[in-house]
């Protein structure tokens, strides 16, 4: 029996949904590993080859950052050579646009998170970093939700607080193990920590409108890099007695350099994740999927000490998961767009202000329609991947560019005029083909990115 375009239109948008909870769930997994690894590696009798008493708390977190940083970038720029996607990685950072510009701020935002966590994981265990969790779902539903109009069902809202109830009551007895400036301490970074994190969660949505979420990363890691480049340089004018510097060969030829090599790799591919799960199924679900990472950690670290887990922790671990569950079925009822924006079809054709071959790839696509008007996916993959002449990355591009358009018409920059079954002409047989044009939504945005000509505002100059 020949499938409806209905069906399958929603069979695409519930393996997009699906896709995305996986790559939160396995960032959660990567998340928790790296969580104990960085607890087995803080809480050691010497860290980097420095005795436990010698060591200098504020230092060892700078440069454990440093190292992390450079390291995770090696590791994305790998990653895009290796993906075939270290062209628009380089376009990306010779010509960057305004949407860039949310991962140069996260970026910044790394450079305070981190060593925070690093600095008070040296004073307390890795349940201090997985106890900042607790609310950075709510900080980045509540961005998205006011920011760009994510649509957050009832049902989500719930979910997200059995989320927080679980993580609260898992942590919660965290606060009677501490006393004094410890505890303080342990406050102020968790809500430091936790509103890095919920905002970056809304940057890097906002940003892969226009953006792939892998290159993404990898420039994100490259601004953070550059960035601590420059503290190394200012901390060793204004700070000379921290040496933090002079720390770095001796750090890199310690003996855990190869066990942080391997939470460098762990790290990477969770912000893979985490980042691909926000275009994929939204912010909000997004980041409360990986919220839990504390519950995974519960079990790796069980796994580890081989101890029985408390009947607290048991209950804790179980809320958390129901949270999960109903937050995954609220969503089957946005299995389309997943912002409530301007949707409108826009057919007028608009000029391109930027050279094609300098942008990302999901904005060529996008500039494409907006030169030339609605245009079916399957010709756009063509047009953007006829320089490309092994047939095998020429066929990994085109699905690119069908997994951009499918990205872009779920955050409401597309819409869909005309579709059709593929009969295996396009893509493969039975998949859905679509012909897209801009929405009101996503011209303003393009627009806004000086991606496009404001054709508004030129026709309102010639009336004039």
């Amino acid at each position: 029996m020949e499938l409806s375009t209905r069906v399958l239109r929603d069979r695409q948008a519930t393996i997009r949904r699906n896709w995305g909870f996986q790559t939160a769930l396995w960032c959660s997994i990567h998340w928790a590993t790296c969580y104990v690894g960085v607890e087995l590696l803080l809480q050691g009798d010497a860290f980097l080859g420095v005795p436990y008493a010698q060591r200098d708390l504020v230092a060892a977190a700078l440069v454990f950052s440093v190292l992390m940083v450079f390291l995770i970038t090696c590791i994305c720029i790998v990653w895009m050579a290796v993906t075939g996607k270290i062209k628009e990685y380089l376009n990306m950072l010779r010509h960057p646009h305004r949407d860039c510009m949310f991962y140069l701020a996260s970026a910044m935002m790394g450079c305070v998170g981190e060593p925070i966590i690093y600095y008070t994981g040296s004073l307390l265990d890795s349940a201090f970093v997985t106890a900042m969790t607790m609310f950075y779902p709510l900080v980045g539903a509540l961005m998205a939700r006011l920011w760009y109009k994510e649509i957050i069902p009832r049902m989500c809202w719930m979910g997200l607080a059995f989320v927080f109830g679980g993580c609260f009551i898992l942590y919660f007895p965290l606060a009677f193990d501490t006393s004094g400036s410890v505890f303080v301490l342990f406050v102020i970074a968790g809500i430091l920590v936790g509103i890095d994190w919920g905002v970056e969660g809304a940057f890097a949505a906002r940003a892969q409108d226009t953006t792939d979420s892998s290159v993404g990363v990898a420039v994100r890691y490259t601004y953070e890099a550059v960035l601590w480049v420059v503290i190394l340089v200012a901390s060793a004018v204004i700070a000379p007695q921290l040496d933090l510097v002079g720390h770095i060969p001796h750090t890199v030829a310690s003996p855990d350099i190869l066990f942080i090599l391997r939470l460098a790799g762990c790290l990477t591919f969770d912000y893979l994740g985490w980042y691909k799960s926000f275009a994929l199924c939204g912010v909000c679900c997004g980041l409360a999927v990986t919220d839990i990472s504390g519950y995974v950690a519960a079990i790796v670290a069980t796994t580890v000490t081989l101890t029985v887990p408390s009947w607290p922790t048991v209950i804790a671990c179980v809320i958390t998961l129901v949270g999960v569950f109903v937050i995954y079925t609220s969503g089957k009822d946005i299995l389309g767009v997943m912002r409530n924006v301007d949707v409108t079809p826009r057919r007028c054709t608009a000029q391109s202000s930027r050279l094609l071959a300098q942008l990302p790839l999901k904005s060529q696509a996008l500039v494409l329609i907006a030169e030339n008007g609605p245009a079916w996916d399957w010709e756009l993959a063509d047009r953007l991947s006829e320089d490309v002449a092994n047939q095998k990355r020429r066929r990994r591009k085109r699905n690119e560019v069908r997994l951009s358009l499918i990205e872009a018409a779920a955050a409401g920059m597309i819409v869909a005029l005309d579709e059709n079954v593929d009969d295996g002409g396009g893509f493969a047989e039975g998949k859905l083909l679509s012909r897209y044009t801009l929405t009101g939504f996503g011209y303003e945005r393009l627009v806004h990115n000086g991606l496009i000509a404001d054709t508004a505002h030129v026709r309102d100059q010639e009336r004039r």
